[in-house]
């Protein structure tokens, strides 16, 4: 190659070596390096991407059901029978301690148990509950199965009554089901029954812890005093009384946790109380036309006169206190303070003058029933405590005490040719034909039983109890001559 060609060839590899650096200057006097290159146009930028749609919400899922009682599955190493009790495995041979009610009540305890067979083949079991159980007071509410296939289960439910029993105890009961290699015992322990205190006119007290069969006395005489009265409420006995034998003598309170030991409350000298009900958390009792309040006892409360007739009664039940007395009146209050019902003194709508009401009662069924009278006997029924139906009974001699259980109420007659009246309505009243005719005032009703008092004039009075009103059982006979005016009952409520 000569010279000339090799600085030609040399001349075209620098030229294009310039065009391709875009950072090198041009060569001057070259056509084409004087042409710049056009520049490429600048990418369109891409659209920005659209944002993904959010997922759609699902709805709020239903809550998980409670899990069943007992656990699920059960250990797979478990042969045989396995036993469930409240959500826990009961191992074989132990004892499953119940905490039951205060003795004597019909109120029966339940225990259930989930039973799971757990063997290879099916279990046959005889036809004959009582191959499983014999214990006295103990029943099958829901009875053993004849029969359960591997992993199926059964629900059995044992009822023990604590009415059997008249004093505090510990009851057992051995479960062995036949053919299985396993037992368990049920232990109820009973409280002891609830208690009753009895007052007398001289403010004599009398305890019971049996439902009146073991009376005793507990406190002497209360020098002077008359007009006793007593109540149950906020766990406690709370009672009252004049301050001597006249009309006008003040009256006093006290308290008690157990019946036994008592405690003045703190009240101005205000009027004595003719008979205090505890309900919406405290104690309301009528005093003249009014109430006095307490929220426990401790303290007492007089409201301001309603320049009424005088009250001789109040009850509560339900929601309320009923309260009754001279003229006709009838009263109704929703917290124990003021009154949203009354009917006023204004007597009665038949317009007779004998129209004083001296007692007031519900019936367990839910309505009230008042009586009264002197020269005649009035009874009154009413749905609610408001709106009354009243009757009278021309030529008798009035009625001072009643008192209600399921389906039945008594009444008594103030020494009437038949002591005692009896109403299945709290309406129609009939006579009951006892015995031993005598003059009988209805204290109240305990545990099933009618509690009455025979208070023969200055003479010793003494006490009885009944389940009809026409077989009576004696209870309690004193020297003294005291008659006997009140009773309270202790409270109790489940918590199973």
């Amino acid at each position: 190659m000569t010279a000339k060609r090799f600085c030609a060839a040399a001349l075209l590899l620098l030229t294009a070596v310039a065009c391709d650096d875009g950072d090198t200057e041009p060569v001057p006097g070259d056509a084409t390096a004087a042409r710049a290159p056009e520049p490429e146009p600048a990418p369109e930028p891409e659209p920005e991407p659209e944002p993904a749609p959010e997922p759609e919400r699902e709805p709020d899922a239903a809550p998980e059901p409670e899990p069943e009682p007992w656990p699920a599955p059960l250990p797979d190493a478990m042969p045989g029978l396995a036993v469930v009790h409240d959500g826990r495995l009961v191992a074989a041979g132990e004892t499953l301690a119940i905490d039951g009610p205060p003795a004597g009540l019909d109120h029966p305890v339940t225990i259930a148990l989930t039973l799971v067979w757990r063997g290879a083949e099916p279990i046959d079991w005889p036809d004959d509950p009582a191959a499983w159980l014999d214990a006295p007071g103990f029943s099958w509410q829901i009875p053993p199965p004849l029969r359960l296939d591997t992993d199926e289960t059964a629900r059995i439910e044992l009822a023990f009554d604590p009415a059997i029993a008249d004093a505090a105890g510990t009851y057992i009961a051995s479960i062995t089901p036949p053919g299985v290699d396993f037992a368990l015992d049920v232990q109820v322990q009973l409280r002891r029954p609830l208690r009753m205190v009895v007052v007398g006119s001289d403010g004599r007290t009398l305890v019971s812890d049996a439902y009146g069969l073991d009376l005793r006395p507990t406190a002497d005489a209360i020098e002077p005093s008359a007009r006793h009265t007593i109540a149950w409420g906020a766990g406690r006995f709370f009672r009252s009384w004049a301050t001597g034998g006249e009309w006008q003598d003040p009256g006093a309170y006290a308290y008690s946790d157990d019946g036994l030991t008592w405690t003045p409350s703190t009240a101005a000298p205000e009027f004595w109380s003719s008979g205090c009900a505890y309900g919406v958390d405290r104690f309301a009792c009528a005093v003249g036309d009014r109430f006095a309040w307490s929220m426990n006892g401790a303290g007492v409360v007089h409201e301001a006169t309603a320049w009424q007739g005088m009250l001789h009664a109040v009850h509560f039940a339900d929601d309320r206190f009923v309260a009754v007395g001279r003229g006709g009146r009838r009263a109704v209050s929703f917290d124990g303070v003021t009154w949203a019902h009354d009917s006023g003194d204004g007597g009665l709508p038949d317009g007779v003058d004998d129209d004083w009401f001296f007692a007031v009662t519900a019936r367990p069924e839910g309505d009230w029933v008042a009586v009264g009278g002197r020269d005649s006997t009035i009874t009154a029924h009413s749905p609610d405590g408001v709106d009354w139906s009243v009757a009278r009974e021309p030529g008798s001699r009035g009625a001072y005490s009643v008192a209600c259980l399921p389906g039945r109420c008594l009444r008594d007659s103030n020494g009437g040719e038949s002591p005692l009246y009896v109403s299945l309505d709290g309406i129609d009243w009939q006579p009951l034909a006892l015995a031993e005719p005598q003059s009988v005032y209805l204290l109240g009703t305990v545990n099933g039983w009618f509690v009455a008092a025979v208070n023969p004039w200055q003479q010793p009075g003494a006490l009885y109890r009944s389940r009809d009103g026409i077989e009576w059982t004696l209870l309690h006979e004193t020297d003294a001559p005291v008659h006997w005016v009140a009773l309270a009952v202790e409270g109790w409520e489940s918590t199973r």
